[in-house]
C-alpha cells in the first residue's frame, strides 16, 4: 500500500470514528440524531447528483465535438 493510500485510509477511518464519537456525546435524543443523518445525507445525495448530472449532462456535446473532430482529422489523413 503506498504512502498516499495509507493517508487517505487513515483520513477516512478518522472521520468515522469522529462522527460515531459526535453522536454518542451529543445532548440530542436518537430520532433527532437519525432525522438530522438523514437530511444530511439527502443534501448530499442532491449535491452530488446535482454536480454529476453537470458533468454527465455535458456528455452528448463532447461525443458529438469528438466525433466531429474525430472526422475531420480522419478526412486530413485520407486525403
Amino acid at each position: 500500500m503506498a504512502k498516499s493510500d495509507k493517508f487517505v485510509a487513515g483520513l477516512i477511518a478518522g472521520a468515522v470514528v469522529g462522527a460515531v464519537a459526535a453522536l454518542l456525546l451529543t445532548p440530542k435524543t436518537g430520532k433527532e440524531n437519525r432525522k438530522f443523518i438523514k437530511d444530511q445525507a439527502n443534501r448530499l445525495g442532491d449535491k452530488a447528483s446535482t454536480g454529476l448530472g453537470g458533468i454527465f449532462g455535458k456528455k452528448p456535446d463532447a461525443e458529438k465535438e469528438a466525433e466531429h473532430t474525430g472526422n475531420g482529422t480522419h478526412t486530413r489523413h485520407r486525403s
